[in-house]
């Protein structure tokens, strides 16, 4: 090998893109899920329309239900580690007795 020069790395095409283009759905179906950001949003269904208009209608499908079951599977986690939290409740000032006056015999 020359230096400098990189041999191009094998790729086994079919199961490597049809894996890579998941990993970016799980990816970009993360992103429409948790970000706020509207221009990231707008690329995630950019993407999906991308991928869609190319007949992946099925890798769409299925990337959103892997999404849907992680962001389920977290929401699971952390309610079960949420613990209640104590309740403070706040004491009341003292107020002194008031004596009654004494009983009077009727």
């Amino acid at each position: 090998m020359e230096s400098g020069v990189q041999q191009p790395v094998a790729v086994s095409a079919p199961r490597d893109s049809e894996t890579l283009l998941q990993d970016a759905l799980l990816h970009a179906s993360t992103v429409l899920q948790l970000s706020p950001n509207w221009p990231e949003r707008l690329d995630v269904e950019r993407l999906r329309t991308l991928v869609e208009l190319s007949g992946g209608f099925a890798a769409v499908a299925q990337a959103q239900e892997s999404a849907r079951e992680i962001l389920e599977q977290i929401m699971r986690e952390m309610d079960s580690d949420r613990t209640p939290s104590p309740v403070w409740r706040r004491r009341l000032p003292r107020v002194p007795r008031r004596e009654l006056p004494p009983e009077t015999p009727d």
